[in-house]
């Protein structure tokens, strides 16, 4: 009996693997909701572990982060690339990322540069035989870039976003301590820390971060969402909204900002688990007011050229 549970779980986790990244899949090649039949979708069935975070390149290939050490029967610890149909790149090199809990390390966030290189950030103690953790960068082909330095974290402590900024510095948010930083730091583009970025210890764990046009930072997490000015200070003439485990943020073309999470109320309305607040952080309530929405937690938005989430 417990075999054919564990088969039953391993089927489930395919098939759910299988929908997701197919959905993922239309709205990329803008289908009107039918599986696009020219992508390999078997091939997200055959990750042997939990898929975290997608990320699309210009070119039209898939990096795919999360706790896995094979796609497809391909060797890939924690990140690994797809052709824009689906198949796994083998040109993608594999560091072996890990932790020291007996598993490999899992990545939560991927960033692309201008130049090529990927940014990756996670819970991981270190990659290949280079003892640094919480955020690294790889060259195009997926080696791993030793001209960026980083002050490594605790193994225990995990980034969950990394941005990057117009002037290509770097920002990471998530749940560990950067020398005097917590939970957010800003980064040069060589991986030094950024010292003109002012230490917030009043900020909680940040899960996900956003960039306005005129440079202001929006960071949620378990204690709602904050406003920061460029260098790093909390932004008062922008209200904090109240929202528990805000998990998505993202900025509409209009500066109107979406919020996700796990809530069921923001600032003391009804918004089920996604809400909209307006650019002076107000809440917009034309918008899902009222309206139990999800029944458990959104990790992520994306928006559609229409408009559309």
């Amino acid at each position: 009996m417990d075999i054919l549970k564990g088969i039953g779980s391993k089927l489930f986790q395919s098939f759910f693997w299988f929908v997701l990244v197919a959905l993922a899949a239309s709205v990329i090649y803008g289908a009107s909701g039918d599986l696009d039949p020219t992508f390999n979708a078997s091939a997200f069935g055959n990750f042997n572990g939990n898929v975290n975070v997608i990320r699309i390149q210009p070119d039209g290939k898939i990096l795919v982060g999360g706790l896995f050490t094979e796609i497809n029967g391909f060797a890939a610890s924690a990140i690994g690339r797809l052709n824009a149909d689906g198949t796994v790149d083998t040109s993608f090199r594999s560091l072996d990322f890990y932790n020291n809990f007996g598993t490999g390390g899992s990545i939560f966030a991927i960033a692309l540069q201008s130049d090529g290189k990927i940014l990756v950030g996670g819970n991981f103690l270190g990659a290949d035989s280079v003892i640094k953790s919480g955020i690294r960068r790889l060259n195009s082909d997926g080696s791993l870039d030793n001209s960026f330095s980083v002050v490594g974290i605790s193994s225990s402590q995990t980034v969950y976003d990394i941005k990057v900024q117009s002037d290509g510095k770097i920002l990471v948010g998530g749940d560990y301590q950067l020398n005097t930083s917590f939970n957010i730091v800003r980064l040069n583009t060589d991986g030094t820390v950024d010292n003109t970025f002012a230490p917030l210890s009043s900020v909680s764990i940040v899960k996900e971060i956003d960039i306005q046009t005129d440079g202001k930072i929006l960071v949620g997490g378990f204690s709602g969402l904050r406003r920061l000015t460029t260098t790093g200070a909390i932004d008062n003439t922008f209200p904090t909204i109240n929202a528990s485990s805000i998990e998505a943020v993202k900025i509409r073309p209009d500066g109107k900002i979406l919020i996700g999470g796990n809530f069921t109320t923001v600032n003391g309305f009804t918004q089920g688990r996604i809400s909209l607040i307006n650019s002076d952080g107000s809440i917009d309530l034309t918008f899902n007011q009222n309206n139990q929405g999800a029944n458990s937690a959104i990790n992520d938005i994306a928006l559609k050229p229409d408009g559309k989430i």
